[in-house]
């Protein structure tokens, strides 16, 4: 494969004042999960809908945009994980593509 597939988005920016960031990703979030409902080999993707005491969002949005840090034993912002959420549904549609390892 040469170069990034045509289906796959731009990367997002995660720069910026940290709520309007999260509220950018969050949007993302809910369109391509929430709204657009993307179906992986026919089956339909879940994700964890808990909200935890204090949280605005939902368990399995910020799985996509943390990692863990087992030093401080909790999840804590993914940089680069976080700008790459746009490719996460197109992925998963685009699953059959010879170019995804599944």
């Amino acid at each position: 494969m040469k170069g990034r597939p045509t289906w796959l988005p731009s990367i997002v920016s995660v720069d910026g004042v940290w709520q309007e960031v999260v509220s950018r990703l969050y949007s993302i979030f809910q369109n391509d999960f929430k709204r657009t409902k993307p179906k992986f080999q026919g089956l339909p993707v879940w994700w964890d809908r808990r909200m935890l005491k204090d949280q605005s969002y939902e368990e399995g949005f910020w799985h996509l945009i943390t990692k863990e840090d087992i030093s401080a034993g909790e999840r804590i912002f993914d940089p680069r994980r976080a700008e790459r959420l746009s490719w996460c549904c197109p992925t998963i549609v685009n699953a059959a593509d010879r170019n995804v390892k599944v």
